[in-house]
């Protein structure tokens, strides 16, 4: 949002009035954020099941669908700098949306790795009450890399130790606003 200054703003916690004013933007994550530049999103795989594949012995073939494309809509954007903070609580659609915000260039992820799992899970029930999940679909960027099970790598590693949590500190929105600050 725009500032006193009339400069970009970010907010520094959801509930906080406050704001920084942001700096100068790395050009390396511009590269492909231009306005009406198409983003690759994932290529997916799904596994095949159905009630008969069990008997058909057919529950490890999987149907393959190519990465798509996504083509901005016209109307104005937002052309000041941005980040998208990431940890292991991301997973499922919003890893789908990081595949292609990576591939966008559009500005660095920040935090640590993400969840690793599509969200399409086969649930089972498990000897003694309990239940388990399976991931029963394979997505990976574009290019082939694997991320299910492994989780999608930030570009800024952060931490949150544990005295940032005790004393309330959110170390990734830290070192955010600080990128967006400064640049790098």
């Amino acid at each position: 949002t725009p500032s006193a200054s009339g400069k970009n703003t970010v907010g520094c916690k959801p509930s906080s009035p406050q704001s920084v004013e942001i700096g100068s933007f790395s050009s390396a994550h511009r590269r492909n954020g231009l306005p009406g530049t198409a983003v690759k999103t994932s290529r997916e795989m799904m596994r095949r099941y159905g009630p008969t594949d069990r008997a058909r012995g057919t529950l490890l073939e999987w149907d393959e669908v190519p990465a798509g494309q996504i083509e901005p809509a016209g109307g104005p954007r937002f052309d000041g700098p941005v980040a998208v903070l990431t940890s292991a609580a991301t997973f499922s659609a919003a890893e789908d949306f990081l595949v292609a915000w990576k591939n966008s260039g559009r500005g660095p992820t920040i935090g640590s790795a993400s969840g690793g799992s599509t969200g399409q899970p086969l649930f089972f029930s498990l000897p003694g009450g309990g239940q388990a999940r399976v991931c029963t679909k394979r997505d990976t960027f574009p290019d082939g890399r694997e991320w299910v099970g492994i989780g999608i790598q930030p570009d800024i590693e952060v931490r949150q130790s544990a005295n940032d949590l005790i004393s309330g500190r959110d170390a990734v929105l830290d070192r955010a606003v600080a990128y967006l600050k400064n640049g790098h």
